[in-house]
């Protein structure tokens, strides 16, 4: 119990940080996505696979970060890493090599596909060295660069939305 809230708050500590030293970088092109996600939303992937392709993004430059808050020992078959809050050592350092592989890959568009203001997304999202961050308002605001207003239930419109700005912003 105690090591659980050691581990939260230097969990806590590392996003402030994180988030404070945050280096904007330019990107140029979409070549390269990463989804975080909660296991439980984990069956709206296909429609994401979709949005890649159609962007012209091939799956080898598609990957999915699977987070699993109930401690299941195995990813969906689908994910490429999946988590669980054993990731983490007390003191908010990561244990998992391929975890720490993904988040230190410098993609292009990082979707934060997850409603819920969960401090294990949320780190993993706020270290993500990802150039352009996408998510939901409901989220800790500085974490994402563009944030869109809808459910997380109507994923077409969610990529409709982004496909939109994409345009907007000359990245697709």
């Amino acid at each position: 119990m105690i090591l659980k809230g050691l581990k939260r708050n230097a969990l806590k500590r590392i996003i402030e940080v994180q988030l404070a030293n945050r280096n904007v970088q330019q990107v140029a092109r979409i070549k390269s996505i990463a989804i975080l996600i909660e296991s439980e939303s984990f069956d709206l992937v296909s429609h994401f696979k979709n949005f890649s392709k159609e962007i012209g993004v091939n799956s080898e430059n598609f990957y999915i970060l699977e987070y699993q808050e109930n401690n299941k020992e195995s990813g969906s078959l689908h994910s490429k890493v999946w988590y669980t809050d054993k990731a983490f050592t007390y003191k908010g350092a990561l244990v998992d090599q391929d975890l720490n592989k993904i988040i230190d890959h410098s993609y292009d568009l990082l979707i934060n596909f997850y409603q819920t203001d969960l401090l294990e997304l949320n780190y993993i999202a706020s270290l993500s060295k990802a150039k352009f961050k996408v998510g939901f308002p409901e989220v800790d605001a500085r974490i994402n660069d563009l944030s869109i207003a809808t459910s997380m239930k109507e994923v077409d419109v969610f990529i409709e939305e982004l496909k939109k700005y994409l345009k907007i912003l000359k990245l697709i």
